[in-house]
């Protein structure tokens, strides 16, 4: 762990010392890790996702999102946080990066790139190059009082904004709901006997609306059941936009609750 620390703190400032576009001109990049319990590569690429999305500096930088796909679900242990929608997420960047297959751990950046989760030099690298491209989207998020049936319901009401005009097909505004803090005691598969800990984790996937074709402007609601009493500063929801043929992310929006 120390050495890790040591490498990242010795990265930033590498990073630091290089020119820098203007702060009101930076992207936030979104991170989309594809994993798996099942599988003995990932939890080091869980760690470097969990170590971004914790520090002071790249926080600022980066949504970050885990699907955990159900794939692997057959092979000895199967993941309590895995979905067949994210495993179709997964196929759907395989299409668009014209792969033959998936794999984890995988790491998409802003829908545009993919590299081996665990890479974590690499991942800093392209985080730099993508936040310094000049944003496409802006983005908001305000938080609503629920009422009657919704009870303890988080309701956002969401705001996109596109600040440049670009050649593009079918745009959709999204908002995923991440929890951290998880753990799972493995008693099978290639990870039997480790406890592994999770953040970031994707709970819910929704489309909030679509852009019609000449729109620069949308506005949606969207809504998350939360479980009783769960903590909120264990959940997050991360907001953005998304080209739905090219799968390339024009913005995003960390939201802490």
């Amino acid at each position: 762990m120390k050495l890790r620390v040591l490498l990242l703190s010795a990265v930033i400032l590498l990073l630091a010392s290089m020119p820098q576009a203007a702060a009101q001109q930076r992207s936030t990049v979104l991170l989309e890790l594809f994993t798996s319990e099942g599988c003995s590569s990932c939890p080091e690429a869980d760690r470097v996702l969990a170590e971004l999305s914790d520090h002071p500096y790249w926080r600022r930088r980066i949504v970050a999102m885990a699907y955990h796909v159900d794939y692997w679900d057959q092979l000895g242990w199967a993941d309590s946080f895995s979905d067949e929608r994210w495993s179709a997420r997964q196929r759907r960047y395989g299409q668009a990066f014209h792969r033959k297959g998936v794999y984890t751990p995988q790491l998409v950046i802003q829908g545009a790139k993919e590299i081996i989760g665990s890479h974590r030099t690499q991942a800093l690298r392209d985080i730099l190059e993508f936040s310094e491209k000049s944003p496409w989207v802006r983005l908001g998020v305000e938080r609503s009082r629920p009422s009657g049936a919704l009870g303890q319901a988080l309701v956002l009401n969401l705001h996109a904004e596109l600040l440049r005009n670009r050649v593009r097909r079918r745009l959709v505004l999204a908002a995923a709901l991440c929890e951290s803090g998880l753990q799972s005691p493995v008693t099978g598969g290639e990870n039997q006997g480790r406890l592994l800990k999770h953040d970031c984790v994707v709970r819910e996937l929704v489309e909030a609306t679509r852009f019609p074709s000449t729109a620069d402007e949308v506005d949606s609601e969207v809504v998350f059941l939360l479980p009783e009493g769960a903590p909120n500063d264990s959940y997050s929801v991360a907001v953005f936009v998304q080209d739905l043929d090219s799968m390339e992310v024009w913005g995003s929006l960390l939201y802490d609750l």
